[in-house]
C-alpha cells in the first residue's frame, strides 16, 4: 500500500491521466511536504536550470575527459530501446545535444555533458540488442568496462529498465560488471506511464527484490515517465 501511494503521489502511471497531470502538477508544487518523496533543494533546482555543454564524445579510453576530476559524474547505462535518452532529455540534459530514435542502440559513444560546471552526466552505449555488428557491440562493451575501471570521478552509475520488462540477463551481467568494479549502482524504472500502477509496484519490488545480495546497489528503485515527468524531480535529487 505504501508503494503504491508513493507511485500516485508521483503520476507515472497510465490510468486517469489527467488526475495524474493534476497530482503531478500539486506534487512539483509541494515538493518536499509529504510521504516518501524527496526535498528537492533550491541548490539542485538551480543547477539543472544552468547551461548543459557537451564537453566529450569518446570513442576510446584516450578521449574521456582530463582534469578535473573534483566534478562528480553521474553515469546512464541501460539495454538498448528502454528510454535512456528520453530520460535524459527529461532531466534537462539539453535536448539539442541528446538524440532519440526509433531504433534501437544509437548512442554508440560514451558522451560527457557538463551541466553549470558541478555535475557531470556521462550517457553510455546501450547494451543488449542493438542494430550493429557483433565487433562493435564487443568494441563498446570494452570502452564502457574501461571507463568503469578508470574513472576515479564516477560517483554513481544509473542502471536504466524497461518497467513493462523489468530486469534482463544482460541488466544482471552489466550489474555483476559493477559490482566487479565495486560501483555503487541503483536502478531506474521508466516508461512507468505504459503500466497500471499494481503491476508498476508489483514490477518495483521484485526489481528490489533482485538486487538483495548486491553489495553495490542502492536498494531504493527510482520509478520515472518521461512522458508526463512523474518522477523526473526525484532523480534529480538523487
Amino acid at each position: 500500500p505504501r508503494l503504491l501511494s508513493h507511485i500516485e503521489r508521483l503520476g507515472v502511471t497510465r490510468t486517469g491521466k489527467r488526475r495524474q497531470r493534476n497530482q503531478h502538477h500539486k506534487w512539483m508544487q509541494d515538493a518536499g511536504k509529504g510521504g516518501s518523496r524527496r526535498r528537492v533543494s533550491p541548490a539542485i533546482k538551480k543547477l539543472f536550470d544552468s547551461s548543459c555543454k557537451l564537453i566529450a564524445v569518446a570513442n576510446s579510453e584516450d578521449a574521456f575527459p582530463k582534469g578535473r576530476e573534483y566534478v562528480p559524474e553521474v553515469a546512464f547505462a541501460g539495454r538498448s530501446n528502454v528510454g535512456k535518452s528520453s530520460l535524459l532529455k527529461a532531466l534537462s540534459v539539453k535536448s539539442s545535444y541528446v538524440p532519440t530514435d526509433d531504433r534501437p542502440g544509437t548512442t554508440r559513444s560514451i558522451d560527457f555533458y557538463e551541466i553549470g560546471r558541478l555535475l557531470r552526466v556521462v550517457d553510455l552505449p546501450g547494451y543488449g540488442f542493438a542494430y550493429a555488428r557483433e565487433e562493435l557491440m564487443e568494441a563498446w562493451r570494452q570502452l564502457i568496462l574501461s571507463y568503469l575501471g578508470s574513472r576515479r570521478s564516477l560517483k554513481r552509475v544509473m542502471v536504466v529498465v524497461d518497467a513493462r520488462h523489468g530486469l534482463k540477463d544482460s541488466d544482471l551481467e552489466f550489474m555483476e560488471q559493477l559490482e566487479r568494479h565495486r560501483r555503487k549502482f541503483q536502478i531506474v524504472l521508466t516508461k512507468a506511464d505504459i503500466l497500471d500502477a499494481v503491476p508498476l509496484a508489483k514490477m518495483a519490488e521484485s526489481t528490489k527484490e533482485a538486487l538483495k545480495g548486491h553489495r553495490h546497489a542502492i536498494q531504493e528503485v527510482m520509478i520515472c515517465s518521461s512522458l508526463n515527468n512523474g518522477g523526473i524531480e526525484e532523480i534529480r535529487g538523487v
